[in-house]
């Protein structure tokens, strides 16, 4: 497509004789997680180690090759030709006032059509699964939004608006637009576990925080959902993604935590009482 685009003399040099120039240049990743984080991925492209910087300075006036950049989702820039077409009012049409336009929403697990669908944002989870995803597979749980990185949403706010100002209260992000729904027969405590050893392995390992406190974590869920936690295990398991959270130096380590945290605040529960005396 890159090559058919130059050819038509719509990228490149003096496009279509008006004196701008344009190039586009495709680069392929290498996988890390690590590397949608935007510094990172700088790192990346450079020919480095996928390493997040310290911020400030912010990508604006120090991105790639140290020179100012615009990094943006593939699906924000998507929408730029249409908004430039019809303007922004087109695109409010859609949406709610704080948050308006429409979002590609991921939906998987215990539904009845999962795919990617695209939907207009303040729909509620709830109509997003019925009018989208065939309704649920089940008596639902609880639903993972935004991700590995997102948080766990409770059956009490399945009619809450899928808005950033309406969720974010709850601590519970839109982000990626994953929509994961889990039946009342699944183990959240093992979901949280998956989730540990991914950014176990997913971390770069650059701060403390994220290196020993996404091992940290797997290590404490492992324990606590294989019945051997106690309850000194589950407080420091709260303390540790509170901690992690505060002071990750970049977006991986400072989310990584926030299934977990999520689960504090809306699941409680799943922690079971301890199996022994906690003795340390």
């Amino acid at each position: 497509a890159v090559e058919e685009l130059y050819e038509a003399g719509l990228i490149g040099q003096d496009i279509l004789g008006m004196g701008f120039n344009f190039d586009l240049t495709i680069r392929r990743s290498a996988g890390a997680y690590i590397c949608g984080e935007e510094t990172a991925l700088f790192e990346a492209i450079e020919g480095n180690r996928g390493f997040p910087r310290a911020k400030p300075p912010f990508p604006t006036t120090h991105g790639l090759f140290g020179k100012p950049t615009s990094i943006n989702n593939v699906e924000t820039l998507a929408l730029v030709p249409d908004i430039v077409l019809h303007g922004g009012e087109w695109l409010r049409q859609w949406g709610t006032e704080k948050s308006p336009g429409i979002k590609l929403f991921c939906l998987s697990g215990d539904v009845n059509q999962p795919g990617v669908v695209e939907a207009p944002y303040g729909l509620s989870v709830r109509q997003l699964i019925q009018q989208y995803g065939g309704g649920f597979r089940g008596e639902p749980q609880a639903i993972l939004m935004g991700g590995a990185a997102g948080g766990l949403l409770h059956p009490d706010h399945f009619d809450i608006p899928l808005t950033n100002e309406d969720l974010s209260p709850l601590n519970v992000p839109i982000g990626s637009g994953v929509v994961m729904v889990f039946n009342q027969e699944v183990d959240l405590l093992k979901i949280l576990k998956i989730l540990a050893r991914f950014f176990m392995h997913e971390t770069c390992g650059q701060c403390v925080p994220c290196r020993v406190g996404t091992r940290q974590a797997y290590k404490l869920l492992d324990k606590i959902s294989g019945g051997k936690g106690t309850a000194g295990d589950v407080d420091r398991l709260e303390h540790l993604a509170v901690t992690m959270r505060d002071i990750g130096l970049c977006g991986l380590g400072q989310t990584a935590p926030s299934p977990i945290l999520s689960s504090f605040e809306h699941f409680r529960h799943i922690y079971p009482m301890p199996t022994r005396l906690d003795t340390e």
